[in-house]
This record gives C-alpha cells, sequence and structure tokens, in this order.
C-alpha cells in the first residue's frame, strides 16, 4: 500500500516519490538523519542469510511537521517493516519516536 502526496500533501508514501519531489534535498537529509540514529543506537547486525531465514520487506515513509502557521517546521523519515502483508495481519498504524530502539525483542528479526 502506497500513501500518495495526492491524498495527503503531507505525506509522501514512497522513497521514488521523496526524490522527485521539490523538497528531496529535504527528504534526503532526513533520510542520513533517520539512519544516523539507528546506528547510534546499535539498531541492526549484519549477518548472512541462511536458507531458513526469512526476510520482512521494509519501506520509507516520509512526513512533513508543520507549524501553526503552516510552514514545515520539520521532514520526517521512517523505515517501516512491512511484516503485516507477510502474516495476514490487519493494518494499524501508530508512532512512538525510536521506542523501538530501547525494547528488548525475544527473537530474531530479518529485515
Amino acid at each position: 500500500m502506497n500513501v500518495s502526496s495526492s491524498l495527503h500533501p503531507d505525506i509522501l508514501g514512497s522513497y521514488g516519490e521523496a526524490l522527485v519531489s521539490n523538497n528531496q534535498k529535504k527528504w534526503k537529509e532526513a533520510i542520513s538523519t533517520k539512519i544516523a540514529s539507528m546506528e547510534r543506537m546499535g539498531m541492526w547486525t549484519e549477518v548472512p542469510k541462511s536458507a531458513t531465514t526469512s526476510i520482512l520487506g521494509t519501506r520509507w515513509v516520509f512526513t512533513a511537521k508543520r507549524d501553526p502557521a503552516g510552514g514545515v517546521i520539520l521532514n520526517k523519515a521512517r523505515i517501516v517493516m512491512q511484516a503485516a502483508s507477510k502474516f495476514k495481519w490487519p493494518i494499524q498504524t501508530f508512532d512512538v519516536t525510536t521506542a523501538y530502539l530501547r525494547s528488548s525483542v525475544k527473537e530474531d528479526v530479518h529485515v
């Protein structure tokens, strides 16, 4: 599922959409900021893929945050796992800033 900017002007639903937008430089900066944050938190460890490893897909979601006057104050990039489609879960959304980086996971997750 892609959330198109034609449906909501402050949300870009794909990496490609961000790269062709008028604010592509700001979106690239937002991506760099997010990746740097994840690296600082030690979010991943690169491991070889085994024949039995199940890989979850990911995609970027981009949101423009605005001040009360309507000016863009922050271009935010998030990377999300696409687990819902693999497990046929109903799609629900919420956002907690980097909370998942601080929680422990009892099993390996490969993305």
